[in-house]
């Protein structure tokens, strides 16, 4: 199951989506790229997957996921992810040494009887505000702390 939002915007997953605990998960597809906003907890990964390639087009590549911030319900998905579609990791610098070091009490991974593994960020966001070029597109990642050090919005 997806939703779609606008032409090149669905919901892949998130509470009826996939697993209840996933935050909203997106696609975004901009000509033969796409990127993905979060990953949700990973504890329903075969229907966010299957979700995704309902929505690609068989000549688009997931290029990014994008994180928007360190908790649990939106990057514990991360790894999987990447596994399947090679896809490159973006998060704030900010966030991503929580990440990086698999700390499960900031990540929140505890709150959901979990364990953040260490995971990689392959692309660190500074700054205020970063474009990120997507295919023929691109969107604003905004740097907007507060609900972590290294929230942002896209």
């Amino acid at each position: 199951m997806n939703i779609k939002v606008r032409n090149n915007l669905w919901q892949v997953g998130g509470r009826g989506i996939t697993d209840p605990s996933d935050a909203a998960v997106y696609l975004i597809s901009f000509g033969s790229r796409a990127a993905l906003v979060d990953a949700g907890t990973g504890r329903d990964h075969e229907q966010l997957k299957k979700n995704i390639e309902r929505c690609l087009q068989t000549d688009v590549v997931l290029e990014y996921l994008l994180l928007t911030h360190c908790h649990f319900d939106h990057t514990g998905g991360a790894q999987a992810i990447r596994q399947a579609f090679g896809c490159k990791v973006v998060a704030h610098q900010l966030d991503a040494a929580y990440l990086e070091s698999g700390d499960d009490v900031v990540t929140a991974a505890s709150w959901y009887g979990d364990q953040m593994r260490p995971l990689v960020i392959d692309i660190k966001l500074t700054g205020a505000e970063t474009v990120i070029k997507i295919g023929d597109g691109e969107i604003k990642a905004l740097h907007c702390p507060g609900h972590s050090p290294g929230s942002v919005v896209t």
